[in-house]
């Protein structure tokens, strides 16, 4: 494997589970409020959230960054 492709695994792996473990505690928490079972619910829900995060980010990664670099060029154009 590739250092850009280990990089890219990693770079995945860590944003996925920073917006998962986000995402699912805010969310369990508006739904249950901080009840004594809202943290159960939030690991419940990270671990099913993060592998969906993570193959999004793999296979969505490579098309948005190609995106990205195509409206950024497109705004810097030749005036």
């Amino acid at each position: 494997m590739s250092a850009r492709r280990r990089e890219d695994l990693l770079n995945a792996l860590l944003l996925s589970a920073l917006i998962s473990l986000v995402l699912s505690g805010l969310f369990s928490a508006l739904d249950l409020g901080l009840t004594p079972g809202w943290p159960a619910a939030w690991a419940r829900d990270f671990a099913f959230g993060w592998p969906i995060g993570t193959a999004l980010s793999l296979f969505l990664g490579p098309p948005i960054r190609r995106l990205s670099a195509w409206l950024t060029q497109a705004q810097t154009g030749p005036r």
